[in-house]
């Protein structure tokens, strides 16, 4: 047991969300107490939810671009080779 340990701490619960109950937001020790408002703590909790979940979005378009370069590049590179292919066989048929 931590003796001397102490931390306040809001718990924001939800019923909306599929996959989350219970958000936990530990408050900063040098928190000075006229910055605890309701209001205020609601606030900056949204604010770093809205922060998390943009960041998440951002990171999967970014994930589903370099698929769709790679996947343009596999194509290229196919088309090439094929076209490669076919003027070598028309070289060797009218050679």
């Amino acid at each position: 047991m931590i003796k001397g340990a102490q931390k306040k701490m809001v718990v924001v619960r939800t019923r909306d969300s599929r996959l989350f109950e219970e958000a936990y937001f530990v408050m900063r020790r040098d928190t000075p107490q006229i910055l605890c408002d309701d209001g205020d703590i609601v606030a900056e909790a949204n604010r770093i939810i809205r922060q998390s979940t943009e960041h998440t979005r951002r990171r999967a378009v970014e994930n589903a671009c370099e698929r769709s370069a790679k996947i343009s590049r596999l194509i290229s590179f196919a088309a090439g080779f094929l076209a490669g292919g076919g003027i070598v066989a028309l070289l060797f048929l009218l050679l």
